[in-house]
């Protein structure tokens, strides 16, 4: 390891790394420019000056005079590229706002890719309609205001299907993406006494990155919509002939095709028009790890780009590589120019010019010089959870190519000893075969590496098993990317109509069955999410690892991503137990969770809410927890409820406790249903004799006793002995009484706010 990072050093010194990547030096100069301001929006430009400071000094020091230029050129455009992005929205309808939620009467233009009206009546609206504003009428305001900006629409049910381009007129609440809670954090020692920190407002799990995915476009506010009032004239512009190019092949992929789910998964495949998939069978794909394959990039533009090429084989070869750009760049823009497609466009383009003109480019070169430009274009990329997945996924798929092929040849070695007057060619094609689904599965292989950090880090997620589903799904997609090519083809003639249906259909069902079946037989580990600190150290080992030719390098990368990944597992056995209150926000009722990482176990008592549901999730991933073992529910009201769904979106749950037995509330009825029907195990509390309003439910570990909506929790294991009261009283306020391991009880008292509050108490040593 130290002969590597003496090699790099040296061909720092001697201005080689940066001759060879100059793209590096451009992307280091805009993202050293971009990150601060993008992070730290209240900063004034001299601290802004003085962030790029050390990235100056460092290169006046190390880098050659031409290649310090190029830095400090790429850093001067990293901030115009800013100032440019805040001067553009800085007039927008946000200013009528004066950054809060509000009601208003909007005129605004559909802007949405995925919106493909009547030509494709089976294709809903998208959930979140982006559109583009153009006049508003705050509510208790007479007059329209002239303005512009993007927000995303809810819009209601009864809303007619959308073009794009369609100019409408809605009435609703301009709300903020980001929610956000209280939390405060107490250390309880053995004795039972309870060290309080500092309350800090924090974004509610979830939101955030919502809120940067939103922000990434250009969107910063949600516009709920409660009346929809007109569809005017439409102005598609430009876009129109490319849209209903895309809507035409759209409806002639899924001529003859009835089943409805197929529709909606070619729809979401082939242009990404996912708005016909249900949020369940989302998750399940992100579950599962697949959910890349919704997204157009590098995998859809790369097959439809190899398509393109053997279909324009017979064009000089000249004129082939600087027609299929162009060709795939109406496709793109068809799909809406997100970042992973874009990124994989230019790349491609790039890549197609240098090969037209037989001009060499390093890869990654080119995947450098395209996360620079689109972070010019947009410097709030850089929080977007898929714009770093895309980039760092290619960067380690290029970077260690080199490594991957060495291995692939190992291999096959012994095939490079046979004279080709003795090899037959079966012999040459199963060697052949074997290397290429060698190379494969070490593609797969790698892109899990890399995307499982972010996806850990972000959703709580990790699934080691989606290597496999990934490895299945590749040669599916490939198949359904050619089968379709050929009905387009076909198309003309309609007895063949069926034939190239029934293949499509069941080529579809094929991916989506993969993606379920992986899901269904494994199921995610126990890993805790990562802090930034461990996020950079596992991605600087896997870098070692990837670029690393000899062995002490690759060793020390293997050992050191082996080990974080270990880590990630067992850093749970480690982690102190706690008790966590959730209290506020859209109801009233106060939630428990209990967790026990050395132990994988938790018991949650309600979800009275959707942000309940979130910080429960975020909590037990922080923990390395994946199951609920008891999920009990104090009475059958909504507010005991609410969020059961969402949260068993994201962890699975062993046993149900209903307290109260009898139920005429059909929130709680669907609640209920939800977690019966996700295998869960189900029993009720017991009604005490003496006293038919007090509830009482005992097992195992716990005891809780209800009476209307008082609760007394004894909870008792070899880690934790927590006992808990909870009174309200009549203005509808809960005092909360707290004790550890039999010492004198804390009180607190739980106040009615509209903003969640968390009381997270940890547990530094056992408490009995």
């Amino acid at each position: 390891m130290v002969e590597v990072i003496g090699n790099a050093w040296r061909n720092l010194r001697s201005g080689r790394f940066g001759a060879e990547f100059p793209a590096l030096l451009i992307l280091l100069g805009i993202i050293n420019a971009v990150l601060p301001p993008v992070l730290f929006p209240q900063w004034e430009w001299q601290r802004l000056l003085l962030s790029v400071l050390p990235l100056i000094i460092g290169g006046a020091l190390l880098l050659p005079r031409r290649q310090l230029a190029v830095l400090l050129a790429a850093v001067g455009t990293g901030f115009a590229g800013f100032e440019l992005h805040r001067r553009t929205t800085a007039g927008s309808y946000l200013a009528l706002l004066n950054n809060r939620d509000c009601g208003a009467e909007i005129v605004a233009k559909v802007v949405d890719t995925s919106c493909c009206g009547k030509a494709v009546p089976w294709l809903s609206n998208p959930a979140l309609l982006t559109v583009q504003v153009t006049q508003v009428r705050l509510t208790g305001e007479n007059n329209w205001t002239e303005t512009y900006g993007r927000t995303a629409v809810r819009l209601p049910r009864s809303a007619p299907v959308l073009d794009y381009g369609a100019v409408i007129r809605l009435e609703g609440t301009f709300r903020s993406p980001e929610n956000y809670f209280l939390l405060q954090e107490n250390i309880v020692s053995a004795a039972g006494k309870v060290q309080a920190k500092p309350l800090r407002r924090l974004p509610v799990p979830g939101s955030e990155p919502f809120a940067n995915y939103l922000e990434a476009r250009h969107i910063s506010r949600i516009f709920y919509c409660r009346k929809f009032y007109a569809e005017g004239y439409r102005q598609a512009g430009w876009y129109r002939p490319i849209l209903a190019i895309r809507n035409f092949l759209l409806q002639n992929v899924t001529a003859g095709i009835e089943n409805r789910k197929c529709r909606d998964l070619l729809a979401a495949l082939l242009f990404g028009c996912r708005q016909g998939l249900n949020y369940a069978d989302k998750l399940n794909y992100i579950k599962s790890g697949t959910i890349h394959i919704f997204t157009v990039s590098g995998l859809h533009v790369g097959i439809l780009a190899l398509l393109l090429f053997w279909f324009f084989r017979w064009v000089p070869f000249r004129t082939r590589h600087l027609l299929v750009p162009g060709l795939v760049l109406l496709y793109v823009i068809s799909t809406g120019m997100y970042p992973p497609a874009l990124r994989a466009w230019l790349m491609i383009a790039v890549w197609c010019v240098c090969r037209a003109f037989l001009l060499y480019v390093p890869a990654l070169n080119i995947v450098f010089l395209t996360a620079a430009a689109l972070l010019v274009k947009n410097p709030f990329y850089l929080k977007d959870m898929g714009f770093q997945f895309s980039f760092t996924v290619v960067g380690f798929l290029i970077a260690s190519g080199r490594n991957c092929r060495d291995w692939g040849r190992w291999c096959s070695e012994l095939l490079s000893w046979i004279p080709v007057s003795h090899l037959s060619r079966r012999r040459y094609r199963f060697e052949t075969g074997r290397r290429r689904l060698l190379l494969t599965l070490l593609g797969c292989v790698t892109a899990w590496l890399a995307s499982s950090g972010i996806c850990l880090y972000y959703q709580g997620i990790y699934f080691p098993f989606s290597v496999v589903a990934n490895f299945l799904l590749i040669p599916c997609v490939l198949l359904l990317f050619n089968l379709v090519f050929l009905k387009l083809l076909l198309s003309i003639f309609g007895l063949l109509l069926p034939i190239t249906a029934g293949l499509v259909e069941h080529t579809a069902g094929m991916i989506d069955f993969v993606a379920g079946f992986s899901l269904d037989l494994f199921a995610p580990t126990h890993a805790a999410a990562p802090t930034i600190f461990g996020l950079l150290l596992f991605y600087a080992a896997l870098a070692l690892l990837a670029v690393s030719r000899r062995g002490p390098g690759m060793i020390a990368g293997l050992l050191g991503t082996a080990g974080m990944i270990v880590f990630w597992h067992v850093s749970g056995d480690f982690t102190a137990p706690s008790l966590t209150v959730i209290h506020g926000g859209n109801s009233q009722e106060t939630a428990w969770i209990i967790i026990e990482p050395p132990a994988k176990s938790a018991l949650v008592i309600n979800v009275p809410s959707y942000e309940t549901a979130h910080c429960i999730a975020a909590r037990l991933g922080q923990s390395g927890v994946r199951k609920i073992d008891t999920l009990v529910f104090s009475g059958n009201r909504k507010d005991c409820c609410s969020g059961t769904e969402t949260l068993l979106r994201y962890v699975k749950v062993r046993q149900v406790v209903q307290l109260e037995p009898d139920s005429h509330s059909p929130s709680f009825d669907a609640a209920l249903a939800a977690a019966l029907s996700a295998g869960a195990a189900y029993e009720t509390g017991q009604i005490d004799p003496d006293d038919p309003e007090t509830r009482r439910y005992r097992s195992g570990k716990i005891e809780i006793i209800t009476k209307n909506r008082n609760q007394d929790i004894d909870y008792h294991s070899s880690l934790l002995h927590i006992k808990a009261k909870l009174a309200a009283d009549y203005c509808g306020c809960n005092t909360l009484e707290l004790g550890f391991g039999g010492c004198r009880p804390i009180r607190s008292r739980l106040l009615n706010c509209s903003i969640p509050e968390m009381k997270d108490y940890l547990f530094n040593r056992t408490t009995k």
